[in-house]
């Protein structure tokens, strides 16, 4: 007698499962602990402010100037790195480019050049080194810095940085987090034999389903969770002015999390159904580990310093590194909608291959115990 239940009802009974165990256990209290923590530190450090490293171009007859400035920033807890440049022309290209952060230009009286606008620091800091390279000129008034900005200023730019930082970290321990925990839990219900008894009323796909869904709206809730903590506390201190398109961006968050923990969780619990034992598995599971570290790691430093950097506003593109970099550029103000559009929808056929490719292996090999499996096994038709 067939004693398995339809589709929907045995993937939903999976999940509910999943959400049962997952909120009731040690792992999300202390997860959520983790990432309140880290939004409040990241608060934190917004309101104290902190000592920002800078660069500053500067050439042979503006050296002088360069390093007041840099002593300036120093006295305040600043540090600013000095980069000779041949002439004025060079300076401006590397303004532009976002290699360097000011560039120092010689004449009379303090003048920079800036790709946009200059923080509240490094204006201070110009402005009191315009003051002192006159104390000593009779005849001449104090008068502030000669800022030139090469593009029009965004009144937003700094919240819109530090939404973008708190975006990527919700990200990345979200998906990160609970994608090894769907590889951890596939692994435990293999070595304890649970996974026999849960496919006498499932179907495999059914059972994969069922732990993708549990799991994500377990992450999605801890994620809604911090994310409405953390803007509750940067509204309350002050430290942080919400740009416009905050709610588009939380908004977007919440899309590319699911995306994206769809397509990780995916691969996690395929790569996790080929071994048996939890000292086998993180071998299996760090190639995929590494397409959300990478963009992390290499993408993230990359747009916070040029945010129109066109490696990874093509990288942010590809459906691997579209959950990490996208969200972010979006955050920056520096993707267009069509772009935002063409990656999710080329996650889409994505997911489906890998949801496909993912149950063939997890149907294969989520009941074999003992050596790790071979990939092709895993994908060969049964």
């Amino acid at each position: 007698m067939n004693t398995q239940l339809g589709p929907a009802r045995g993937a939903w009974l999976v999940a509910s499962r999943e959400i049962a165990t997952r909120m009731r256990g040690k792992s999300f209290v202390l997860g959520t602990l983790l990432m309140l923590a880290i939004v409040g530190a990241l608060v934190g450090f917004a309101a104290l402010g902190g000592g920002t490293e800078r660069t500053a171009a500067v050439t042979a007859r503006s050296t002088q100037a360069g390093a007041a400035l840099q002593a300036q920033l120093q006295a305040t807890g600043g540090k600013l790195a000095l980069r000779t440049v041949a002439d004025a022309a060079e300076g401006e290209r590397l303004v532009r480019a976002g290699e360097v952060d000011v560039f120092l230009d010689s004449g009379p009286g303090v003048r920079a050049i800036v790709d946009k606008d200059t923080d509240s620091e490094l204006r201070g800091a110009l402005d009191v080194l315009a003051v002192k390279s006159v104390l000593d000129q009779a005849g001449r008034a104090p008068e502030p810095a000669q800022v030139r900005a090469l593009t029009p200023a965004d009144p937003d730019r700094g919240s819109r940085l530090a939404l973008a930082f708190a975006t990527a970290m919700l990200l990345y321990f979200a998906l990160l987090g609970y994608g090894i925990t769907v590889a951890q839990g596939v692994v435990e219900e293999k070595s304890s034999r649970v996974v026999e008894l849960l496919l006498a009323a499932v179907r495999p796909w059914q059972l994969l389903a069922g732990k993708v869904i549990g799991i994500g709206l377990v992450g999605l809730a801890q994620l809604a969770l911090v994310t409405g903590a953390g803007l509750v506390a940067a509204t309350a201190t002050g430290s942080v002015s919400l740009p416009s398109g905050t709610v588009g961006t939380i908004t977007a968050l919440i899309g590319w999390y699911l995306l994206g923990f769809t397509l990780y969780a995916t691969l996690f619990a395929a790569t996790g159904a080929l071994v048996s034992r939890q000292e086998d598995m993180q071998s299996v599971i760090m190639p995929v580990m590494m397409l959300i570290v990478i963009p992390m790691a290499g993408g993230l430093p990359l747009l916070l310093r040029n945010p129109n950097d066109q490696l990874v506003e093509w990288v942010s593109l590809l459906p691997p590194f579209a959950p990490m970099l996208m969200p972010i550029r979006a955050a920056l103000g520096a993707a267009p909608l069509w772009q935002q559009l063409l990656a999710a929808g080329l996650m889409l056929p994505a997911i489906g291959l890998l949801l496909w490719l993912g149950g063939r292996v997890y149907a294969n090999t989520v009941l074999r115990v003992g050596a790790r499996s071979k990939l092709t096994e895993a994908l060969s038709r049964r």
